[in-house]
């Protein structure tokens, strides 16, 4: 298909002209100085908007013409109502599911979503009065015997599309903006909406109903202008208050105001929700709390925030010493002066969840003891939250911390799990598959299409660039193994950029092109590399998650030039090569590594008795 023919099936998909879309293709190479082609930047787009190759005209079923065990339906309508996230688990399966009330001015139904579908209500840009379109889904009775629509996994959810007709847009309901109440006017037994600063969170509880069944809690403390209150999150929401940290802003939209034992409160329950804000309250700055490093921790510290990368995060398990039982795990986090295990204990077992290895974090509320082995350890206090990607701490590189305890081993040698080990061979072939992945613009986390929308599970952003991995195959003379290089070792490694690789498979269309062409160039090279060792049940073999070169670390892959690669080198190559400038601080505070990649640095696991 031409370029032309891309343009304009692009265009009549996003309902905007064939200029906007040229405009967008030029923003996009202007984003990669240059390096995209506008066969690479129309690629991009194609794959960030979901664009079908067909291009065909979406036809929406009026929600009054809805019955029961309809398939391939589409309906347009506008968001009356959102019900919150809700996890079920029967014999068969467990999971989560959650609703909007949706109407067209015809009728009204429930959208349900199904599993990671459901994390679409907590987004900020899902609320009342937004339209939706839901496109490719099937309808089944609901408990009122009026039919749903349910989202499955081809589903798509366009949030505000862009691509639908003015006179259709206003035949549609209109839907009374969620008014803000200052926390000073709130009323007893009221349903009420107000934006407020968190000052402090309280994690997640259990407890048991009176008719015998599990329930969850959590809470924060919220302020604006006019005052603080507690705000009261139960069950399924319950599990967001990880999510946010000092200093967040958020929105509680239909909150019940109930009496407390010291005032208000604003209860979230069935039909309510938290979500973040990016509204600008006019309160004056937080005061911030001192930043330890971990080489200044010292034993009986009672109120301690520290800042780390996680290098482990060590499993939770169950503890019983006689006088008391419980849940405890920790992780393992480090900075540019030391290294320490951070402590969870019981509930605070569930933070562990928001974060993931290769995270900067910051530890507020804690204390500090000896261990087991003497070393000075981190423990969270009740009070105790961890706040994940905090902004202005700057922590060195993951690789930069692991090539200090990087084991230099022959490949005959290695075992499964093995961590930080250092290999070097040649280069016996190079996997011919994609060589790009989908990561979240905002915050360089994954990010995956779930019923047609992209979802970010880090930051909930929507939009996704690129990032680069390569696979290829390594023998040191003792055996061999398949070596994978995520990010900016992938592209350093190759040779390649992100941009090159969207030119190639935007011109050829072939998405396994670029790793073709690397090997004529890579095959027979020496490669020297850190990693760590885990075993492939599908392959029946081991394999090596690279994480650096063994020289310097991966931030400094950031370069203009297209100069080798001082980490791959002919047989003939000098010894003497000089290595690559330490990377600034800017580029080590980006640096974002998944947890399907790291795992390192083990340490007494044995540790941990309060």
């Amino acid at each position: 298909m031409s370029l032309d023919n891309r343009i304009g099936r692009l265009a009549e998909a996003r309902g905007i002209t064939e200029e906007e879309i040229r405009k967008l293709i030029a923003q996009k190479i202007e984003e990669t100085g240059g390096l995209l082609t506008e066969e690479g930047a129309i690629y991009a787009l194609e794959k960030e908007y979901g664009v079908s190759s067909t291009g065909e005209e979406v036809t929406y079923t009026k929600i009054s013409e809805l019955k029961n065990n309809m398939n391939s339906v589409n309906i347009l309508g506008v968001i009356l109502e959102i019900r919150p996230i809700k996890k079920f688990k029967t014999e068969k399966r467990s999971g989560q599911l959650a609703r909007f009330l949706v109407s067209d001015g015809t009728g009204e139904t429930n959208v349900v979503l199904w599993d990671r579908a459901a994390d679409l209500v907590n987004s900020p840009k899902v609320r009342p009065g937004v339209i939706i379109a839901v496109k490719n889904a099937y309808t089944r009775e609901g408990a009122d015997r009026k039919p749903e629509v349910h989202v499955g996994s081809l589903s798509r959810l366009v949030v505000s599309p862009q691509d639908i007709d003015e006179n259709v847009k206003s035949s549609l309901p209109k839907v009374p903006t969620v008014e803000i109440k200052n926390i000073a006017d709130l009323k007893e037994n009221e349903t009420a909406s107000v934006e407020g600063r968190v000052l402090y969170t309280y994690p997640k509880s259990e407890f048991e109903r009176a008719d015998g069944r599990t329930g969850e809690r959590a809470s924060m403390i919220i302020e604006d202008k006019t005052g603080k209150i507690r705000v009261v999150l139960w069950d399924s929401n319950a599990d967001r208050v990880s999510e946010f940290s000092e200093g967040h802003v958020v929105m509680v939209e239909n909150g019940q105001v109930r009496a407390g034992n010291r005032g208000l409160e604003i209860h979230i329950g069935a039909r309510g929700r938290v979500i973040p804000s990016d509204k600008d309250l006019g309160l004056p700055p937080l005061e911030p709390s001192k930043v330890y490093k971990l080489a200044e921790i010292k034993d009986g510290m009672p109120d301690v925030t520290v800042a780390g990368r996680v290098m482990r995060i060590l499993p939770i398990r169950d503890f019983n010493t006689g006088d008391r039982a419980g849940r405890l795990a920790s992780a393992i986090i480090a900075d540019d002066t030391g290294m320490s295990r951070a402590v969870f204990w019981n509930d605070k077992t569930d933070l562990l969840s928001s974060m993931s290895v290769g995270d900067v974090i910051l530890i507020k509320n804690a204390y500090t003891k000896k261990g087991l082995n003497g070393d000075v350890e981190i423990h969270l206090s009740k009070r105790g939250t961890v706040e994940t990607r905090p902004k202005g701490v700057i922590i060195p590189a993951i690789t930069t911390l692991m090539e200090k305890h990087a084991v230099e081993k022959r490949i005959s040698d290695l075992e499964p799990n093995d961590r930080n080990i250092r290999i070097e061979g040649k280069v016996e072939n190079i996997d011919e598959r994609s060589m790009v992945f989908e990561v979240c613009s905002e915050c360089g986390g994954r990010i995956e299409n779930v019923g047609g929308e992209w979802v970010c599970d880090v930051c909930g952003g929507n939009k996704p660039a690129y990032n680069m991995v390569l696979s290829l195959l390594l023998s040191d003379g003792t055996g061999d193994i398949r070596v994978i290089l995520y990010r900016d070792l992938a592209e350093e490694v190759s040779g390649m950029t992100v941009a090159d690789v969207l030119n190639i498979v935007g011109k050829t269309g072939d998405e396994t092109a670029p790793a073709r062409e690397l090997k004529e160039r890579l095959i027979g090279k020496t490669l020297s590399v850190i990693g760590n060792v885990r075993y492939n049940d599908f392959q029946d073999r081991l394999e090596l998650i690279a994480y650096s070169t063994a020289s310097h670390s991966l931030a400094s892959a950031h370069r203009a030039d297209k100069t080798p690669s001082p980490a791959l080198s002919d047989e003939k190559a000098s010894s003497e090569e000089p290595p690559l400038e330490e990377p600034s601080s800017e580029e080590i505070s980006t640096d974002v590594v998944s947890s399907e990649e790291v795992e390192i640095i083990k340490l007494d696991e044995e540790n941990g008795k309060d």
